[in-house]
């Protein structure tokens, strides 16, 4: 026989939900391949951003699971809303790097200069953003305070992969 009733379509649509939540991070990801690739041209340009977001969003739905979140359709969105924001950061430092190569520091050097120059702008972008994320807390919808909670912590994860993973990658470069 079938089964029917909202149990039954509960079940189905959070099915639904998960496979268009994995297509969608795969999008996002070869996306973000060929994006970084041709900016970039170099495996360390597209490696290092790369980990950090995919990082910071297992961290993210680490945290829902830990705190019991479900994912729903609303909530679907939080990894790519990661993926975003921690792509914008990575390239913001990658680029204030090679602006310090283009200045004839060496790798160290413009690794330094990179995260002073880049440093309190990420900060505060990504403050911003978390400050607006989990001022959903004071929705009445238990979804979309759910969805503050998880793109809140996600966006403070990408930060910190970016600070952490982007410069460790970009010292193991050669010659720039």
């Amino acid at each position: 026989g079938r089964v029917t009733g909202l149990g039954a379509l509960s079940s189905r649509l959070s099915t639904l939900t998960n496979q268009d939540m994995l297509k969608l991070v795969a999008g996002s990801v070869v996306v973000m391949v060929l994006f970084l690739s041709i900016v970039f041209r170099h495996p360390l340009g597209v490696l290092g951003p790369l980990l950090a977001v995919l990082q910071s969003t297992v961290w993210a739905l680490g945290f829902s699971a830990l705190l019991g979140l479900p994912m729903t359709v609303l909530t679907n969105i939080v990894p790519t809303l990661i993926m975003c924001v921690g792509i914008g950061d990575a390239v913001h430092m990658q680029s204030a790097y090679r602006t310090g190569l283009g200045q004839g520091l060496d790798g160290r050097e413009a690794i330094l200069q990179a995260l002073s120059r880049t440093g309190m702008p990420i900060l505060f972008t990504t403050l911003t953003t978390f400050v607006g994320l989990v001022s959903f807390e004071f929705a009445d919808s238990g979804v979309i305070q759910e969805l503050g909670l998880m793109g809140g912590f996600g966006v403070i994860a990408a930060m910190l992969q970016c600070f952490v993973l982007v410069p460790t990658f970009l010292s193991w470069r050669k010659g720039g």
